[in-house]
Formats: C-alpha cells, sequence, structure tokens
C-alpha cells in the first residue's frame, strides 16, 4: 500500500474502533441502569469482553502502533 492507503486505512479502522466504544459505553450505561434485571446483566458480561477487547484496539491508535505497521 502507498502512504495515502495507509492514511485512509488507519482512519476507516480508528473511526470504527471510537464508534465501537462509544457505542459499548452506551450499552454499558444500559445494563447499569437496570442491573435488577438478570437478563440485562448476562448482557452486561458480554459488552464487558467485548469492552476489554475494543480498548485493546483503540489502545493501538493510542500508541501510534497501527501506523507504525502500516508505515513498516
Amino acid at each position: 500500500m502507498n502512504y495515502q492507503q495507509n492514511l485512509e486505512t488507519v482512519g476507516i479502522i480508528e473511526t470504527a474502533a471510537n464508534e465501537m466504544k462509544g457505542l459499548l459505553e452506551l450499552a454499558q450505561s444500559y445494563v447499569d441502569a437496570n442491573e435488577e434485571n438478570h437478563e440485562v446483566q448476562n448482557l452486561g458480561l458480554i459488552i464487558e469482553r467485548m469492552t476489554e477487547h475494543i480498548n485493546k484496539i483503540y489502545d493501538l491508535f493510542e500508541e501510534k502502533k497501527i501506523d507504525e505497521l502500516l508505515n513498516s
């Protein structure tokens, strides 16, 4: 890939990671507001795991690791 394509790819992945992070935070807020509902709490466990993985991807952007990988 050339430099411009790398920038576009990084932008797409970073935008998706940011949006997923926001959506997971919104979902977690819903779970927290409905903590008396057992079924909703089961969703909370799934959301927690998804958040862990999204945070790993998000951290790669914060540390500029994705840029380094695509520009190597």
